[in-house]
């Protein structure tokens, strides 16, 4: 068993010297070096306390800024006791998250077996503050016991299969760097507001990441600085930052500087083979410098080198040797939170004794362990950028002739897969999801930094000081902000793309899940791309979104199943556009103006109709009629209303009127909606998962919305069951709302649209009739707010304006639904989007809009080459 609880944290003391001036002016060197021993013995026994006496004894200002070895101690026990901060009642409230029925025994005994990181501080036991995550990585019984819970669909990149694609691709085509993707990265740092060290006149210096130009990783420019007198440093600089130099002038607004950049990363993958290595001239500076020790960080152990000589063994190849240290370290080093680096002596050190580490622990193993067996090593390191997986991360690069310097990383390790290609990728290849900023560890920065910095080995969050004073971590916050975007233009960059975008998105719009879908024409016929993200529902029981889900569609009903029939009636010459809507329902006409009112009007919401029935008079109507639903009432209270505007006098979007197109429908052909659409589209499109009031054995399947009195799914949501009140009111089938279906029918419908009318020599509509129900049909209607609102039949038009840049730049047509649904169908390029996401659900309170936006842009972007303005 591992022991986590305290002496691998010591010392700095041995390497102050190295990272801080000299020792305190006044003093002997032997008085000091005398001071710090005492104080390291008493911090070792857990005397924090005694040990902060006696440096502070030695610190002649206690407020000058952290430079001299003893104001450096000090600063380093605070750092200790800010990672080890949690009391075992704070600890115990956090286990129990996850094992609710854990008790303080069994903690108590946990920490006496070493697996909860922990230590005696002046006398109280201190747990680290990532000891709760770190339990069940340490102890099989505790992750045993830990509550499951229901993972969202599509919140993990498989990583894996992204790697297949990768070796084959590079394979294929013969090059090494491959699958280029975009990023555009801003970053801010914020000092926290109030900081005792904001003063009028106050020099304020802070240093941002910014991505080196290196092999693979190209194109870097900085977009914006704020402020804008930023200085990047040069490009091969260790670590590659954005300098900032301000003088505050107003204390009471805390400086924040921020910085925007896009750079392009490939992936790196090189054809590897053993037989092609050529030996190391040994005399060679780059040879001499990478395989030598650097403390304090590479040592060279007697246990460092009976390890690297046990894991290379016999062999003499370099790639090999490498080969065997990178997995050993995948398979024997495990990954944990760890401690901050600035309270770490000698991190691979630290690693190989504990057998455990985070990133850069496990980083440093392998650099050190390839130097100490000949292999030239160094460490790289900045920010991983995986779809759904943005965090500080760092790896390695070792080298070997003739390629040079390969990555490896050995905490991504040894991936699951059959393949051994794949398996070992991350041994002399890379991804291309890295912002790499640091090109070594533990150098200067540029311009260098006064005071004691507070990630001394590593950069990536940023520094900061006031004054020549360090500010730590706890005294400022930070944001980053990534987007990526693959250049290939294939389906499967619509994938990676969309991973980064819409789990973000749902959580940002507090929406359960959604089901993505793209198609794209092409010679061979349409290609498609599906996937489910988030769950399925929040209540009464989290259940993971399925590809098969059942959306209520909402107001895609009207040109889908309502307009798609309609226009099946003018074909037949049954109805035409221009026909007055009182020659089909005479009661319609209960005032002269009503009678100006056509089909076309209805049809491009000209008709002057009310948006809708409001929820007081749709109890009136309920309460009269005495039942529900009401079906009868319900279109009798709609169809004797009077207009809100003169009929084509202006653009208003009413549900009304596609309540009055099924009714027009079902008097010209003696049937209801839902039977005609039935008959007539979803049967000859073989969509066999639509329609209206879905049956019992399809339920299951359906994403609940709201709660309901009449609500007939777990916990009394509406499950298959119309969310629209005036739908519900009709007894689900209705004009405007009550379609049923999924992204897999919603492909063929599309399709058919696309493709004129006709899907697998089944015609549902002519080539003529698609375009007159997508090209304008109001030409210069404007809305209520007085602005252009271009219609089609039922179908909303989206035409680009002067102006107009990304994908609003390209004619498309499409519609949406109340519930989060939508559809967009790019003519021009042979593409279609559906986005069916549930905003509803467990209340009316999800926000959808910028979803739709990030997947309109992102398939824009990646299939139309239309990136986002």
């Amino acid at each position: 068993m591992i022991m986590r609880s305290t002496h691998w944290l010591w010392w700095m003391w041995l390497v102050a010297g190295c990272i801080c001036a000299d020792s305190v002016a006044g003093q002997s060197a032997e008085d000091g070096a005398q001071t710090l021993q005492l104080a390291r013995h008493a911090a070792s026994a857990g005397c924090f306390s005694e040990a902060e006496t006696l440096l502070r004894e030695k610190i002649a200002d206690p407020d000058a800024p952290a430079v001299d070895q003893f104001a450096v101690q000090l600063e380093i026990l605070r750092r200790i006791r800010l990672d080890y901060s949690l009391t075992g009642e704070q600890l115990l409230r956090q286990l129990r998250e996850s094992i609710p029925d854990v008790t303080a025994e069994e903690m108590e005994r946990w920490r006496q077996q070493g697996v909860l990181q922990h230590r005696v501080i002046d006398g109280q036991v201190c747990y680290f503050k990532r000891a709760a995550g770190n339990l069940s990585r340490a102890c099989p019984a505790a992750k045993a016991r830990r509550q499951t819970r229901v993972t969202p669909t599509g919140t993990r990149f498989d990583l894996p299969a992204h790697l297949a694609q990768l070796v084959a691709e590079a394979e294929r085509i013969g090059q090494t760097q491959i699958h280029p993707v975009k990023h555009r990265i801003r970053y801010e740092l914020r000092v926290k507001e109030g900081h005792r060290r904001l003063r009028k006149g106050a020099i304020v210096r802070c240093w941002l990441p910014f991505p080196q130009e290196y092999r693979q990783q190209t194109q870097v420019k900085l977009l914006s600085a704020e402020p804008a007198s930023a200085i990047v440093s040069p490009n091969g600089h260790p670590h590659r930052t954005v300098y900032f130099e301000l003088t505050v002038d107003d204390p009471s607004n805390p400086p924040a500087f921020e910085a925007e950049f896009e750079f392009v990363t490939a992936a790196y993958v090189p054809q590897l083979d053993p037989a092609k290595v050529k030996p190391y001239d040994t005399t060679d500076e780059l040879y001499r410098e990478y395989t030598a020790e650097r403390a304090p960080h590479i040592v060279f152990t007697p246990e460092v080198k009976k390890l690297a000589a046990e894991i290379v063994g016999d062999e003499t190849n370099p790639l090999e040797k490498a080969l065997r240290i990178f997995r050993w370290v995948s398979n024997e080093i495990r990954w944990c939170s760890e401690m901050e680096y600035s309270t770490i002596q000698n991190l691979s050190g630290k690693g190989i004794a504990a057998r455990e580490g985070d990133c850069g622990v496990q980083g440093l193993v392998f650099v050190t362990l390839c130097r100490a067996a000949g292999v030239p090593a160094r460490w790289q390191s900045g920010w991983q950028s995986l779809p759904n997986r943005r965090n500080m991360h760092d790896w390695s690069e070792f080298y070997v002739e003739p390629w040079g310097w390969l990555p490896a990383d050995a905490s991504y390790g040894l991936q699951e897969h059959a393949d051994a290609r794949v398996r070992d990728f991350y041994c002399g290849h890379l991804d291309p999801y890295r912002l790499i900023v640091n090109l070594d560890y533990g150098h200067q920065l540029h311009p260098a930094k006064q005071s004691f910095r507070s990630e001394p080995c590593d950069f990536q969050r940023g520094e900061i000081e006031v004054d020549g004073h360090n500010l730590y971590f706890d005294e400022w916050s930070w944001d980053i902000d990534v987007r990526t975007m693959p250049l290939d233009g294939g389906l499967t960059s619509v994938e990676e793309a969309l991973d980064a975008v819409v789990p973000k998105q749902l959580q940002a719009g507090k929406m359960s899940g959604a089901v993505i879908a793209v198609g794209r024409r092409t010679e061979a016929g349409y290609e498609t791309w599906q996937k489910a993200y988030g769950l399925m529902q929040f209540e009464p029981q989290p259940a993971p979104m399925r590809k098969d889900a059942i959306f209520d569609m909402a107001s895609m009903t009207k040109p889908i199943a309502t307009g798609t029939s309609l226009m099946k009636l003018v074909e037949q010459g049954r109805l035409a556009l221009d026909d007055p809507v009182g020659k089909y329902l005479p009661e319609f006409n209960t005032e002269d103006n009503k009678k100006k009112v056509t089909i076309r009007h209805l049809m491009t919401h000209m008709s002057g109709m009310p948006p809708y029935v409001g929820a007081a008079r749709q109890k009136v109507i309920r309460d009269e009629a005495g039942k529900f639903p009401c079906p009868d009432a319900t279109r009798e209270y709609i169809r004797k209303l009077s207009l809100a505007a003169e009929p084509g006098e202006k653009m208003v979007y009413s549900c009304l009127n596609a309540i009055l197109c099924a009714a027009v429908l079902e008097v010209v052909t003696g049937q209801p909606l839902d039977s005609f659409a039935a008959e007539h589209i979803f049967k000859p499109l073989k969509m066999d998962s639509s329609g209206f009031n879905p049956l019992e054995n399809k339920r299951t399947r359906c994403v609940p919305s709201e709660r309901a009195a009449h609500g007939s799914g777990a916990g009394g949501f509406l499950q298959g069951q119309v969310h629209d009140p005036l739908a519900a009111m009709q007894g689900g089938v209705s004009g405007n709302a009550g379609l049923f279906s999924t992204v897999a029918d919603l492909h063929r419908y599309a399709q058919m649209m696309l493709d004129g009318g006709t899907l697998d020599g089944v015609r549902i509509l002519k080539e003529q009739t698609i375009r007159d129900m997508t090209r304008v049909q109001n030409p210069g209607a404007v809305n209520k707010y007085g602005k252009p609102d271009r219609r089609g039949l039922l179908w909303d038009l989206y035409v680009p304006d002067p102006g107009d840049a990304g994908v609003d730049a390209i004619f498309a047509y499409g519609h949406t639904g109340y519930t989060g649904t939508a559809i967009r169908m790019y003519p021009e390029h042979g593409v279609y989007i559906i986005a069916l996401a549930n905003r509803v659900h467990p209340n009316d309170t999800g926000k959808v809009g910028s979803l739709r936006r990030a997947v309109w842009e992102t398939v824009g972007a990646v299939l139309m080459d239309c990136p986002a303005p």
